[in-house]
């Protein structure tokens, strides 16, 4: 079987710019893929949600992105975790 050229992605779109759809967006363009985030929203904003992070999440932060320092400064460690399953509707 001949050798097949592999065609590589050079652009994708990502939908929501949420932590999720920034984070994947950082990824790929780590990896050299351009890329346009869609957002419904006006303004990126914060809506009054905290955000916890696992030790293994921070980990890959720290080591593969080197946001070490950012992460000292602006973050806090936390005694306890509440969950709750109390439905809003």
């Amino acid at each position: 079987m001949p050798h097949q050229e592999i065609n590589k992605v050079q652009r994708i779109a990502v939908i929501g710019g949420g932590i999720g759809g920034l984070t994947f967006a950082i990824a790929m363009r780590h990896h050299g893929i351009e890329v346009d985030i869609y957002e419904q929203a006006a303004e990126l904003r914060e809506v009054g949600a905290a955000v916890a992070l696992s030790a293994n999440a921070t980990r890959f932060f720290y080591d593969q992105w080197g946001m070490g320092d950012a992460f000292d400064e602006a973050g806090s460690q936390i005694s306890a975790l509440i969950y709750s399953l109390r439905k809003s509707y």
